[in-house]
């Protein structure tokens, strides 16, 4: 809970009043301009509670019942946009949570049951031009966890790679930006291992590189009739880059 938002609720709790009426508090700005409102039965939260910002634009909205916020709670840009929405279940977190960017798109989506994540928190990143640049998902303890995903400005899949704990497993894909395999490489904890096949941009397999452990053990090379044009080992290896400077 947010600093402001506590320092509301403290004020609106100087001004309770013990009858079980139903009553309307009220806070203003030094402008006059009303800041928040809330609901109660007697001294207890029971409806809605709204706050504003000084231009009169809803900042956040939420209901309480009999104390405790229930139901939808939305939060709001000063432009007007929704910034999030999380559902409540007798003070706790239930259902489907959404944070929004203030174009409008969805940021993050995250299911909760008894204020519990169910699910991984799901991410979304967008090109300038409004496409999908990346969605991904984080676990519980802030890691990359499922199916990564990252686009070209057409809306064309790049890359697809699947994380388990914060590392790498399994297959990872690359594409061209008119849909072409471009790459497909095997990992095991966040290394390359096994093989790895590159593909030219018209789809022709061009290498075949072989990993143990990050370690590049052989690499074939095919030229474009699909020939098998070059052939190193590890020992091979090892010396092409003894011969660089860099060591690559």
């Amino acid at each position: 809970m947010s600093a402001p938002f506590l320092a509301i609720l403290l004020a609106f709790a100087c001004q309770i009043t013990f009858a079980q009426d139903t009553t309307v508090k009220r806070l203003y700005y030094p402008s006059g301009k009303l800041r928040a409102e809330m609901s109660y039965v007697g001294n207890t939260p029971n409806g809605f509670f709204r706050e504003y910002t000084e231009q009169g634009q809803i900042r956040v909205e939420e209901y309480y019942l009999n104390g405790q916020v229930d139901s939808v709670r939305r939060e709001y840009y000063d432009s007007g946009q929704l910034k999030s929405e999380f559902r409540f279940r007798q003070g706790l977190r239930h259902g489907t949570a959404y944070e929004f960017y203030e174009s409008g798109k969805v940021q993050s989506q995250a299911t909760y049951r008894n204020d519990t994540l169910l699910s991984t928190v799901k991410y979304y990143f967008y090109h300038p031009n409004g496409r999908l640049r990346e969605e991904a998902s984080v676990n519980a303890n802030g890691r990359l966890h499922g199916i990564r995903r990252t686009y070209h400005s057409n809306g064309a899949l790049e890359s697809e790679e699947r994380y388990v704990d914060g590392v790498r497993m399994g297959d990872a894909r690359r594409y061209t930006a008119t849909g072409t395999l471009k790459l497909i490489r095997t990992y095991k904890d966040d290394l390359p291992d096994g093989e790895e096949l590159i593909y030219s941009d018209d789809g022709k397999l061009e290498e075949v590189n072989t990993y143990r452990l990050g370690e590049k053990i052989s690499v074939k090379r095919y030229d474009e009739r699909g020939y098998l044009v070059e052939e190193l080992d590890e020992r091979a290896i090892l010396r092409q880059r003894q011969r660089r400077p860099n060591g690559y």
